[in-house]
């Protein structure tokens, strides 16, 4: 979805439109020569992703983002391409630097005609969408939504000039309707909903370019999250002294693996071990200890048949993980609480966030030493639960969502999805741009909580131990996927693979 050379830093489409204005009125670079340069960066891109291609249809709207398309379609007319411009917007009603880009268009032989309900879509060559830009706010129109719902039924390749037509720049939120691109130009500074909730879904390859604007033109604008870059992670990893024995690399507890879900606490377990955890324990049914014996010897496999017996296995963790596989019922309640009290840095996932979503465990929650680490890792379903609120809400604002449950919680957030955002206290929000759709199975989130656990257990602070975890998560499933593609990826695939990547490999 998105390219390693995309810069860290991400903005709200306010702060950009900021960014372009600075770089007109202070640096006295001209916006013809910015929507030119954009032009040429979107034209670029179309030959180095369409090679084939010899037939370039663009739809304009006004404005700027229309602009930009006008750009492109002089390009491709230059260049011998067969080229149509469908305008949305009236060319004798474009001012300023749009007016100037239809004006070079109509010079290099472009033909261009109005959008009707009527109109043939083309049936070959690639579609640029320079209709709606970053300025979006509310639904699409529906002319709009129209001239969209042909894009996508087309069937061909498409290229969005900035954003895709009908995303939120801010949110990644679908506003209606929206173009699904293959490809998607993007300027200056890189928006925050392009990478994040229905952005990488919708902008596909994203290609970014600052238009040679200084760095000054960056400064003052607030960064609202950043890209997590996994190498600079690893550096923050210790290395290993030579004399060092298991002592030295905590010890983690993983709680879960109710009756029919051993697997999920097993999985987080194994995944935990080899993370580097110096001592791994396994508390769960002990229907689950034979299979956890068999599968990973090294792991303690302690039979709990209430939340009494964990009482002496929770005193000894430096770190304990509850959730996976826990269930929500008097087994699963009684170690949540159990892990609660325990006054240990804690990691809480699936059903133990369930339970908190339902009020167990609240008051010993709120009570809980805030300088002792606690971290949650719900998906946008779980999120909303513990949020008392719909999971369309947290959606349509996810770093709202994320901020919110760091706050409310006094926790490190991890908001999963694509575009996971990482969140606490007070601290920027962080977003990790790496995974893929082959994640999308079951096991993937257990295999996340251990990967937290062992980083934790080895004295990484909490918010680095949970970017490093996401990333290295993400990561792995990438490299498994380019290797063998992203159907039948396995959530037990990718520990080993993880293995490789936090030893440098």
């Amino acid at each position: 979805m998105t390219s390693k050379n995309l810069p860290q830093n991400l903005y709200t489409a306010d702060s950009v439109r900021a960014m372009d204005a600075c770089a007109i009125n202070d640096h006295q670079i001209p916006g013809a020569v910015l929507m030119k340069r954009a032009g040429r960066v979107c034209f670029s891109a179309l030959q180095s992703h369409f090679p084939c291609a010899q037939t370039v249809t663009v739809f304009c709207g006004g404005g700027n983002n229309g602009g930009d398309g006008y750009v492109v379609a002089a390009l491709a007319q230059a260049a011998g391409m067969a080229v149509q411009v469908i305008y949305l917007s009236e060319p004798t009603e474009l001012t300023g630097d749009a007016q100037r880009a239809y004006q070079y268009a109509l010079q290099e032989g472009v033909a261009c005609r109005a959008f009707t309900s009527d109109y043939a879509m083309p049936i070959q060559g690639v579609i640029v969408d320079a209709l709606l830009g970053t300025g979006l706010r509310g639904e699409v129109r529906l002319q709009m939504v129209e001239v969209i719902n042909k894009i996508n039924a087309a069937g061909l390749p498409v290229l969005s000039v900035d954003i895709p037509s009908g995303l939120c720049a801010d949110t990644g939120q679908s506003l209606g309707a929206v173009v699904q691109a293959d490809v998607t130009c993007t300027f200056i500074g890189l928006k925050l909903g392009l990478l994040t909730g229905d952005g990488p879904s919708l902008c596909g390859q994203v290609v970014f370019s600052d238009l040679e604007v200084p760095n000054a033109v960056l400064t003052g604008q607030p960064v609202v999250a950043q890209r997590i870059l996994l190498e600079m992670l690893l550096m923050q990893v210790p290395t290993r002294r030579k004399a060092a024995h298991k002592g030295d690399f905590g010890h983690s507890l993983i709680i879960g693996g109710d009756i029919g879900y051993g697997g999920a606490a097993l999985m987080s377990a194994e995944v935990c071990a080899r993370m580097g955890s110096g001592l791994t324990s396994l508390a769960t049914r002990p229907e689950n200890v034979t299979a956890a014996n068999v599968r990973v010897p090294e792991v303690m496999a302690i039979p709990i048949t209430a939340g009494v017996d964990v009482e002496e296995w929770v005193n000894k963790a430096t770190v304990i993980a509850v959730g996976p596989g826990l269930g929500k019922f008097a087994w699963g309640e009684q170690l949540l609480l159990a892990a609660l009290m325990a006054q240990k840095p804690l990691v809480i996932d699936a059903d133990g966030l369930n339970l908190i979503a339902q009020g167990i465990g609240g008051r010993v929650l709120a009570q809980r030493d805030v300088n002792i680490p606690l971290i949650l890792t719900p998906h946008p379903g779980e999120a909303a639960r513990l949020l008392k609120t719909s999971n369309e809400a947290v959606q349509n604002d996810r770093v709202a969502a994320v901020k919110a449950l760091a706050d409310q919680y006094k926790a490190t957030v991890l908001l999963k999805g694509a575009g996971s955002l990482i969140a606490g206290p007070g601290t920027p929000v962080t977003l990790c741009s790496d995974g893929n759709p082959g994640m999308a199975s079951g096991g993937m989130g257990d295999v996340l909580t251990g990967i937290i656990a062992g980083l934790m257990a080895q004295s990484l602070a909490p918010l680095t131990a949970l970017q490093l975890a996401v990333t290295l998560h993400a990561a792995a499933a990438d490299r498994l996927a380019q290797r063998h593609g992203q159907r039948g990826l396995l959530a037990t695939d990718l520990i080993q693979e993880a293995r490789a990547l936090i030893n440098g490999k």
